[in-house]
């Protein structure tokens, strides 16, 4: 496991999200008029419609656990109050090499990416924003059905905005301090949102949330820094290859150690 007081790699993606699909991503207000919409998609002050970065990592995060799972791995619950790695434990520990060493034998595979609570993420999501100029929003009609008659409540209609498909969300990912399968896993799932097995936001029972992310990978290296080169350089396709098939190798390791 790569500690963080070294520096070893950055990864820089740049991201064009386009929307395949209509999206609603809803900014969890309601109108106060009756004229107003029941249900808005989020946007910035400027009203730029926007996916948040978190909501972003969390879909990452969320299917890396159910593709580990499906192999048998132990990935820790710390909202259920459960972490693999408890901050507390650390005053058990005389100096930092026992502690990372601690952390380095017990971190399960999804914190080690994207941290928790007591563990600092190597991946950072910043916001996906589509320019207001360009994006196309419109709204729907929905009808709450009750599940215990599969009729509509009363009173049940309602409508939402929803972001057209071929919109263009722009947005930036950074990896830092990475294993070639770690920058693989992002990759695997990115692969499996452009085959429309991921969805995003709401609605998605209504066929709203499938994406198309297009993309480029830049890197810099520890040996670049040493030789004063800044500037990272664009992966070609065989180095991307390559870190796919990292990930899958990883995800057969770390099968066979769960059996």
């Amino acid at each position: 496991m790569i500690p963080f007081d070294t520096f070893k790699n950055k990864y820089f993606f740049d991201i064009n999200i386009i929307t395949e699909t209509p999206i609603h991503i809803g900014s969890g207000e309601e109108g106060l008029s009756p004229l107003d919409i029941d249900s808005s998609v989020l946007k910035d002050s400027e009203g730029n419609t926007i996916i948040p970065g978190s909501s972003l990592k969390g879909v990452f995060r969320s299917n890396l656990e159910q593709i580990l799972r499906g192999k048998n791995v132990k990935i820790c619950d710390e909202v259920g109050g459960n972490p693999c790695i408890n901050s507390k434990d650390r005053k058990k520990f005389d100096n930092e090499d026992s502690w990372f060493s601690h952390i380095e034998k017990n971190i399960c595979e999804v914190c080690n990416l994207f941290g928790s609570n007591s563990f600092s993420s190597r991946v950072f999501f910043s916001d996906a924003m589509a320019d207001k100029k360009q994006q196309n929003i419109n709204y729907r009609d929905g009808v709450k059905i009750r599940r215990d008659t599969e009729v509509a409540a009363n009173k049940a209609k309602y409508d939402y905005e929803i972001v057209s498909s071929g919109t263009i969300f722009k947005t930036e990912l950074l990896m830092e301090n990475v294993e070639d399968y770690q920058v693989g896993y992002i990759l695997f799932i990115i692969d499996m949102i452009n085959n429309g097995l991921i969805r995003f936001g709401g609605k998605k029972s209504a066929g709203l949330g499938k994406l198309k992310f297009q993309f480029n990978i830049k890197s810099l290296n520890f040996d670049d820094i040493t030789k004063g080169i800044f500037e990272p350089k664009a992966l070609n396709e065989n180095q991307i290859e390559n870190l796919k098939k990292a990930s899958i190798e990883r995800l057969a390791k770390v099968g066979e150690t769960n059996v």
